[in-house]
């Protein structure tokens, strides 16, 4: 492995400690204070996100941020010698990706992280977040960020209610909770008004999702998909 290969070094360190590893976040707030809520004027709109994830990484202990900056004039990101996470833009614009030994497209960003799609895909995102849910009995875990925790305190509502609600459905019956076709009848029930937005698990960039008004649209639509 050289120099180029990203997610494989570590930072010097004292003999008999872990080493660190390696955070580079082209869109770090320096100015912001750690731990305080994000104005998005301030902090910028993909900047908070990146702040908030090195920030994370960072409470851990065992990641240490590098320095990535950006050039004004050129617009050309300045990557750190060694890392083993880069946060940058949602494009990855001004990145040297040949230079990190990939080509053009697809660049290595959070998202392309081994493992990326518990989060990323929107199925594996709602079964994640509904196991985390029982897991806490319907609780916030005591480290949840205080942005997340104040919105809800404020509204009083439920406060896993961080995200539309979002129904898993698959062919194969082992793979989803016991019955999500009960739960969207009778989340349609409660809100009959209520818009539904299918997304294929085999789409990509918005392909065939669409929006749907009535239970008897979304159950046609999902019978279409198992056929």
């Amino acid at each position: 492995m050289d120099d180029r290969v990203v997610g494989n070094r570590r930072a010097a360190h004292s003999p008999g400690e872990p080493a660190p590893w390696l955070v580079a976040a082209v869109n770090y707030n320096d100015a912001r204070r750690t731990g305080s809520a994000y104005n998005e004027a301030a902090d910028g709109k993909l900047g908070s996100v990146y702040t908030a994830l090195t920030e994370a990484l960072i409470s851990r202990g065992d990641w240490e941020r590098v320095t990535a900056t950006r050039e004004q004039a050129t617009g050309i990101v300045l990557l750190p010698h060694h890392f083993n996470l880069l946060l940058g833009t949602a494009q990855g614009k001004g990145i040297n990706w040949s230079r990190l030994g990939y080509g053009l497209w697809p660049p290595p960003l959070a998202n392309y992280v081994q493992g990326f799609e518990t989060l990323t895909r929107k199925g594996r995102l709602a079964r994640t977040l509904a196991r985390a849910r029982a897991e806490h009995e319907g609780r916030l875990p005591a480290e949840t960020p205080p942005e997340f925790m104040g919105g809800y305190a404020l509204r009083g509502v439920d406060p896993w209610e961080i995200c539309p609600l979002s129904l898993v459905f698959s062919a194969d019956p082992t793979r989803v909770r016991a019955n999500p076709y009960a739960e969207l009848q009778a989340a349609v029930a409660n809100d009959p008004q209520a818009l539904w937005i299918l997304k294929p698990t085999d789409g990509c960039k918005g392909d065939r999702i669409t929006i749907l008004r009535t239970l008897g649209e979304v159950t046609a639509a999902l019978s279409d998909h198992e056929r």
